[in-house]
């Protein structure tokens, strides 16, 4: 798999500055940054505190803080707000199948969506999963801590089984913000998905699913005698690939995006199909969309 640094450069980075993520929600909580919220308040009526960050603007340290506590400080204002962008990127087994690999396109995005949300001074917070949250980066504040977040992001191991339900189930006790929540997988999850969207709009998240397939997932080409093994399971099943079986694939494909798509606009979420063969920017394109 090739290095994100690779695919990111100066020009691909550049072209992501014409881009925005929308959130529904109403931010009423969160510390300050870019994004005006919808609370009521002016810009100069003073808020709270918080810890600073490298890159935090200077000027709005409080330096009586500082003489108190030995601590920098910057004050929060009430019309300035903060969103949460959360990342759920899928790195069980079958991501590593297609080409381009669905992983790599996958992590493309995740670095996308997080330098956009950087950019407006969105908190992000990634977590890889397979069977369970295996990798978590939380609390990136500022686009000079990118490149930590791309370093993490080709770092991600890859693990066996996908179980979303149970991965995203594990933040059942952790506080999260109100924000947006992208999932990008294949979700061919053991334990389905349903549970974990309701799990995510219960914690105040506007929910993105990202299905990410290889072209060779939506249109196989392959006919004949093969020997068929599950990635992630490692079972075996020899077959003939004849071209009824692959019609009757097809369908069974469909039907299973359309049962994501219907889950999602009944609970007023959003769902996006991509294939690996779309270029990155429109694939971003599709996912930014209102």
């Amino acid at each position: 798999m090739p290095k994100l640094a690779e695919a990111l450069t100066k020009d691909f980075i550049g072209k992501l500055e014409s881009f925005s993520i929308h959130m529904d929600s109403l931010l009423m909580n969160g510390y300050s940054g870019a994004r005006k919220s919808k609370a009521k308040g002016m810009s100069l009526e003073f808020s709270d505190f918080r810890p600073y960050v490298l890159g935090d603007d200077i000027r709005r340290i409080d330096w009586n803080s500082y003489g108190r506590f030995d601590k920098l400080f910057i004050k929060l204002f009430m019309e300035e707000k903060q969103g949460a962008v959360n990342i759920f990127l899928d790195s069980s087994a079958s991501m590593k199948a297609g080409e381009p690999e669905k992983l790599f396109y996958s992590k493309q995005l995740a670095a996308s969506i997080s330098y956009i949300a950087l950019r407006n001074m969105d908190v992000v917070n990634l977590f890889g999963f397979s069977d369970t949250i295996t990798q978590e980066k939380k609390n990136i504040q500022t686009k000079n801590l990118f490149p930590d977040l791309v370093e993490f992001l080709d770092e991600l191991p890859v693990n066996k089984e996908s179980r979303l339900v149970n991965s995203i189930d594990k933040m059942k006790h952790t506080p999260m913000a109100k924000g947006i929540s992208f999932i990008i997988s294949d979700f061919f999850s053991e334990d389905g998905y349903e549970e974990a969207i309701k799990l995510l709009q219960y914690k105040r998240q506007q929910i993105v699913l990202i299905h990410v397939l290889s072209p060779e997932e939506i249109n196989p080409t392959i006919r004949g005698n093969f020997r068929l093994v599950d990635s992630e399971s490692g079972k075996a099943k020899d077959i003939e690939l004849t071209q009824e079986k692959i019609n009757n694939y097809k369908k069974a494909l469909e039907n299973f995006k359309n049962q994501l798509q219907s889950f999602c606009t009944k609970r007023g979420q959003q769902y996006i199909m991509l294939s690996t063969d779309l270029p990155i920017l429109l694939g971003l394109e599709n996912c930014l969309r209102r």
